[in-house]
């Protein structure tokens, strides 16, 4: 497995994931990330394009990973997701727990959505901070 970051939006963290997440890797992808989360990262998207192959391990590492993430007030998304590993997280139900977008650009557009909800929120219970 090969990961490959890209934090050129400064807000969020997307990891491409190539080759497969199984039990004997998956330690690799929980180090990469784990470090990202102690700097404050708090929005990932895994871009699961490039994921060929997923063991129930691996799924059980996905989720862990969104648990910490949510603890520390933070949200994991995959994208891309197709293939032998797309049949497995359908069938594993992961779609449940995580949200699941068609490509890294929809995820992204679904962190924004959130922030400006949150924001208009915000804004309808205390007028004065409009802007």
């Amino acid at each position: 497995m090969e990961l490959y970051y890209d934090d050129t939006d400064k807000e969020v963290m997307v990891l491409s994931v190539h080759g497969g997440l199984l039990a004997d890797n998956a330690h690799h992808f929980v180090s990469g990330v784990e470090k990202y989360i102690a700097l404050g990262m708090r929005k990932l998207i895994i871009d699961c394009s490039g994921l060929t192959k997923i063991s129930s391990y691996g799924i059980g590492t996905l989720v862990r990973m969104h648990k910490r993430m949510q603890k520390k007030g933070g949200d994991v998304k995959l994208a891309a997701v197709s293939g032998v590993a797309g049949k497995v997280m359908r069938m594993t139900g992961i779609g449940e727990v995580l949200q699941i977008y068609a490509a890294v650009e929809d995820a992204r557009l679904a962190f924004a959505a959130t922030d400006v909800d949150a924001r208009d929120h915000i804004d309808a219970r205390h007028p004065h901070l409009e802007d």
